[in-house]
């Protein structure tokens, strides 16, 4: 029987696909730029519930820190599209 944390972060997974797939066609640079936004947050809620599902402490901390790299990455790559200085 399969458990269900494991069917929630597949489920997180296949969102975030769709999202990602998003990024490809948008019809402007923000909106590629929010649907990566979206695209990595429900990546990493899905390795979240994976460290869940695991039991493992070093997932969990590891996602956090991605995502905070991730974020920051995203919001300094929206300055430069808008044609701010950082």
């Amino acid at each position: 029987m399969i458990d269900t944390w494991l069917f929630a972060a597949l489920c997180l997974f296949v969102l975030a696909a769709c999202a990602f797939l998003r990024v490809i066609p948008g019809p402007s640079s923000f909106d590629r730029i929010i649907a990566a936004n979206a695209g990595v947050t429900i990546t990493l809620s899905g390795v979240l519930v994976l460290g869940v599902a695991w039991g493992s402490l070093v997932v969990i901390e590891a996602a956090v820190a991605a995502g905070l790299l991730c974020y920051g990455g995203i919001f300094a790559l929206a300055h430069t599209v808008r044609g701010e200085p950082s």
